[in-house]
């Protein structure tokens, strides 16, 4: 795989979205597209929205070829693993919120809406955090994202399928180390002091970063038909797949906390 080492500064993907709109107007029936447009125009008000989503010609055209009992409006979640081990009153607050958001959008589209979980137990491994909390976490959280109806798959079996391992990222942190530029180090630096295992925190940032770069074009092309939902930390946009977003809560308007990061009596 080729190894990206630089990436574009927040926004720079996004910019002249609402632009291109008379782009997609152009590609879809006017009058259903000025209605998608309203719709979108709205969303932002409910509770589930942490930013009003960017109205770009490819999330006008996913959300209208869901609408109207034509297709699915189909949704992807990149859903964290840490050290609980086992899932907790946070985790079932956290999947409570994201069904009831997966059923808003079905109901404010007028759609059939799935919600599709990738369960991250290689960023987990990366942070170097036992194999056996990983499992059991990771088993339980299928279980109830299951009871949902989700699609449940885990990361490992994309990287798996991509011919990516950890022993490989290793090496490529030790290749590039000296020409490697990461956007935002201090605040993933302060991420990696407080949730990587390892001896250097350091380390365990390169690791996350290149192992996010090399998971962009994957998810890209897994969930090409898809719209990604994620609660992440806006400053970190130039880890996400570059495709129609929606920006979310976690647990209720205005807390993003990440459900997998937390424990009941905190």
């Amino acid at each position: 795989m080729n190894l990206a080492l630089s990436v574009p500064v927040k926004g720079a993907r996004r910019a002249g979205g609402v632009a291109q709109f008379g782009l997609a107007c152009r590609k879809l029936d006017s009058e259903s597209c000025v209605s998608t447009h309203d719709l979108l125009e709205s969303v932002h008000r409910q509770k589930f929205f942490a930013y009003a989503p960017e109205k770009t010609p490819a999330m006008l055209d996913v959300i209208e070829r869901s609408r109207g009992g034509a297709g699915r409006l189909n949704l992807f979640y990149l859903w964290g693993i840490h050290c609980k081990g086992v899932p907790d009153e946070f985790d079932e607050r956290g999947l409570e919120f994201l069904e009831n958001f997966r059923a808003y959008v079905a109901s404010h589209f007028s759609c059939d809406a799935q919600l599709h979980m990738v369960l991250c137990d290689v960023h987990a491994r990366i942070n170097e955090v036992p194999e056996n909390l990983i499992s059991s976490y990771a088993s339980g959280i299928e279980r109830l994202a299951s009871r949902n109806g989700w699609a449940v798959e885990y990361m490992s079996q994309l990287w798996e399928e991509n011919g990516l391992n950890l022993d490989g990222l290793a090496k490529a942190v030790v290749d590039n180390e000296k020409t490697i530029r990461v956007p935002c180090d201090d605040l993933l630096l302060r991420f990696a002091n407080r949730y990587y295992l390892g001896a250097d925190p350091r380390q365990g940032l390169m690791r996350y970063f290149l192992a996010r770069l090399w998971e962009k074009p994957i998810l890209e092309q897994q969930f090409r038909e898809h719209i990604h939902v994620t609660a992440a930390d806006a400053r970190l946009d130039f880890l996400q797949p570059e495709m129609p977003t929606f920006w979310v809560w976690t647990l209720h308007r205005g807390r993003s906390a990440k459900p997998w990061f937390r424990n009941t009596g905190e």
